[in-house]
């Protein structure tokens, strides 16, 4: 202690010096902490301030419609968690119902739709397998034509002349057995007697005719079976498939043109006899070319144009969406149940009604030929039909040959 002191004495200015730097210390510390108080006090004020500013700021949840022309349900409100994720849910869901929806669609629109014979489209595996598959769509094109009419209860009338002979063996019979047990001839009132019973007898054989089938109709009123060239007649290579592929889709237009006339003809208790039902008889089915629209309008993920000056329903070709078909229908139907018809064709498949034309008939006009329409009045009522057909589970069927016509990029292991 005693060194100590004259040292301090000796060396004052450091010493002073020490003692002001250890008492600045702590009172520097007092008064950063005191400033930094203060300072983050009105940090925190700020960012609070700019935070409920942030909040308080109305945003837009929308959710889209499901129908692409439709409106979005669109709200202004502040944002907070529980509508954030109420409004991430329906978005979900309507993503799921999107999906649900497109399945649904491909599904309706191709029930029931397969290649008359497998392997030929959308190309045969090679040369041999080509010649195999043309010969069998030659057979299996109008067989199934008339498995088709088979299978939906379509009939043909009494063959009249072949009728005819039967009554007459009976009216010999009949004036034979009148006859031969008396010596006189048959009188005119016995003749006229026989005559009316063979009358009765034929409108009998026609009524049960009619009771025994659906709708009358033949594979003779598909017009594109009175087109089908002869096997040695078909096309070349290069074009028989695009040949093929017509044929292939106007049946499966011919089998929604039935499903139509069954759906028609049906009732809860299944199919009405042709004395009951609405469509009496098909006489035509016709099937326009078959459109090979580029795609140059539309896109999938919004709403497609429509042209209402190119047809009622507004469908326009050339999207990815879809592709069109006109088919012109002609039938006999009972006239009293023409708005029947028309819905059944509406609700088969993706098919409209573009036009009609409605012209009374005499129903017993066609008696003599075999065709018993029942007792009301019917009507001869020819239609244009619209048929939609969705490119996505056709385009995989397709040969390359039509995909260039359509504009389709065809995969270069299909080339």
């Amino acid at each position: 202690m005693k060194k100590l002191v004259p040292w301090v004495k000796s060396n004052l200015l450091i010493v002073l010096s020490l003692v002001i730097a250890l008492v600045a210390v702590p009172v520097m510390i007092f008064f950063s902490a005191g400033m930094n108080a203060t300072l983050r006090e009105r940090l925190n004020e700020e960012v609070t301030k700019v935070t409920r500013d942030l909040s308080s700021i109305p945003v837009k949840y929308e959710i889209p419609s499901l129908d692409p022309g439709g409106r979005a349900v669109s709200v202004r409100a502040v944002p907070n968690d529980e509508t954030t994720q109420a409004v991430a849910a329906r978005l979900e869901e309507l993503a799921g119902l999107s999906e649900q929806a497109r399945d649904l669609v491909v599904q309706r629109n191709s029930a029931g739709k397969s290649p008359l014979v497998a392997g030929l489209f959308p190309k045969p595996a090679d040369e041999s397998a080509r010649i195999r598959l043309t010969a069998e769509m030659v057979r299996a094109w109008p067989e199934a034509h008339s498995e088709l009419l088979r299978n939906t209860h379509a009939g043909a009338p009494l063959d009249p002349a072949a009728l005819l002979r039967r009554l007459e063996n009976r009216r010999v019979r009949e004036i034979d057995k009148i006859e031969q047990n008396r010596a006189e001839a048959i009188t005119d009132e016995e003749r006229a007697q026989i005559e009316e019973d063979l009358v009765q007898a034929r409108l009998e054989a026609y009524r049960n005719g009619a009771k025994s089938a659906s709708f009358y109709a033949d594979a003779s009123a598909f017009t594109k079976l009175l087109e089908m060239p002869e096997p040695d007649n078909l096309p070349k290579e290069d074009e028989y498939q695009r040949l093929f592929w017509d044929w292939q889709h106007a049946y499966w237009v011919h089998q929604d043109v039935i499903a139509a006339i069954v759906l028609a003809n049906n009732s809860s208790r299944g199919w009405r006899t042709i004395i009951d039902a609405p469509v009496k008889r098909l006489l035509r089915v016709s099937v326009d070319a078959m459109a090979l629209d580029t795609v140059t309008t539309g896109s999938l993920s919004e709403a497609l144009p429509r042209d209402f000056k190119v047809s009622p329903t507004g469908r326009i070709g050339g999207n990815p969406l879809y592709d069109t078909r006109v088919a012109h229908v002609e039938m006999i139907v009972d006239a009293s149940s023409i708005n029947t018809v028309i819905s059944a064709f509406s609700n088969t498949n993706f098919m409209g009604v573009l036009g009609m034309d409605i012209v009374w008939l005499e129903g017993r006009a066609d008696l003599p030929k075999g065709f018993d329409y029942g007792d009301r009045a019917v009507a001869r009522m020819t239609m244009d039909i619209e048929t939609v057909w969705i490119r996505s589970w056709l385009e995989p069927l397709m040969p390359p040959e039509v995909k260039a016509d359509m504009g389709i990029e065809t995969p270069e292991s299909e080339e």
